[in-house]
């Protein structure tokens, strides 16, 4: 696979380091070393990021771990994988900060569906453009919701797909979702993507009838 040139935006390395953990639980270790290999991101074998904030794992990193994936284990094989490390991102991770931006507390809880998902979004939104350099803008379609990455870290450095490539983050929003709203199921798609030519990385969020 051709090496994504390092791009100056960045996650937090707590990110990195859950996604890493998450594919190297489903792999085993020596899956998730070949995974890093063929990404050209042998450093990292025996140095994962560490457990913090600073913004240090670059989003070339992510998507060539993504793209490795896909290489590796085929296009739904890859799929499925990256939508369970972005469940898990949110799970292990995301999910304190959603508590910190209100979106878990009681007061929430009781309200109705469509308002959990109404504040639940747009505050998932701000935790991701304050702590790392991606950029989400969140608008309402009816009774559907957009979720618009306009700077992505799944897809970054990428212009040749088919189809939409932003598993991990479908697997992430889906996870949100099912948190703030006590458990409900939603249906994630995305229907533009930065890989396939698009301006946006565009999901449409609707809850399963």
């Amino acid at each position: 696979m051709s090496l994504i040139p390092p791009s100056g935006y960045y996650y937090p390395n707590k990110f990195g380091l859950l996604v890493i953990s998450a594919l190297k639980d489903v792999m085993g270790q020596n899956g998730i070393d070949a995974i890093l290999t063929l990404a050209k991101l042998e450093e990292m074998i025996d140095d994962y990021p560490p457990s913090n904030l600073d913004k240090a794992f670059d989003f070339a990193s992510l998507s060539s771990i993504l793209i490795a994936l896909e290489e590796m284990y085929g296009g739904r094989g890859g799929r499925g994988l990256a939508s369970r490390a972005g469940k898990a991102l949110f799970a292990n991770g995301l999910k304190d900060f959603g508590t910190v931006a209100g979106v878990g507390d009681l007061a929430l809880r009781v309200l109705p569906l469509n308002m959990k998902v109404k504040i639940g979004l747009p505050a998932f939104a701000t935790i991701f453009n304050q702590i790392s350099d991606q950029q989400v803008e969140v608008q309402q379609d009816g009774d559907e919701f957009l979720w618009n990455i306009t700077r992505c870290p799944v897809c970054w450095g990428r212009s040749d797909a088919a189809k939409p490539v932003c598993h991990l983050a479908a697997g992430l929003l889906e996870e949100s979702l099912r948190w703030v709203s006590g458990g409900r199921e939603f249906t994630v798609v995305e229907e533009k993507c930065h890989a396939c030519g698009d301006g946006v990385c565009q999901f449409r969020i609707s809850e399963q009838q």
